[in-house]
């Protein structure tokens, strides 16, 4: 039977272990101690794999939890990363990312004279990297140091010009 294989095996072994002068319980104590050992380690090197996230892995995951309860379930702000974000720092490691890499995607908006995406762009990075945050997956927050002020031309209030018709109208609902 398997039981009574099993018993001449562990026999034999101790059997070995006494042969070379080594106390049985104490190789088996020894043996479960390694093993948790390596356990710990496997644990410990998964744990900094994760810590390894891509931006892109980030963004999906955030994409994911977070972005699929906007509206649009996210989709002008994928566009937005896919676009823009992604292809300057998305291979990145998370932890890798320096202010400097942020102010680089914001500066390549700037350079295609779309001031306001490049703010936008900035605030979904800053909400990205505070979810990293929240979840611990990132130490710092590279966007915390940057203002949104000093990218850019300021914004200019606009006032809304209506046609006489709309301005005539005060319920929504009677325009048609």
């Amino acid at each position: 039977s398997v039981s009574q294989s099993r018993y001449r095996e562990a026999r034999n072994t101790a059997k070995n272990l006494l042969s070379e002068g080594k106390d049985p319980s104490i190789e088996k104590q020894l043996n479960k101690e390694r093993n948790k050992q390596s356990q710990l380690e496997e644990r410990a090197s998964l744990e900094a794999l994760e810590k390894r996230m891509t931006i892109h892995a980030l963004f999906s995951r955030w994409e994911k939890l977070d972005l699929c309860n906007h509206k649009d379930k996210g989709q002008a702000v994928r566009r937005l990363f896919e676009k823009d974000i992604l292809p300057i720092i998305g291979d990145m490691a998370v932890e890798d990312v320096k202010k400097s890499h942020v102010i680089s995607v914001v500066d390549a908006l700037l350079e295609r004279n779309v001031d306001r995406t490049a703010k936008i762009a900035l605030s979904l990075m800053r909400q990205m990297f505070r979810f990293a945050l929240d979840r611990d997956i990132v130490g710092a927050d590279p966007t915390a140091t940057i203002r949104k002020a000093k990218i850019g031309k300021p914004d200019i209030e606009r006032d809304r010009v209506l046609s006489e018709r709309q301005s005539q109208v005060r319920n929504y609902r009677d325009w048609e």
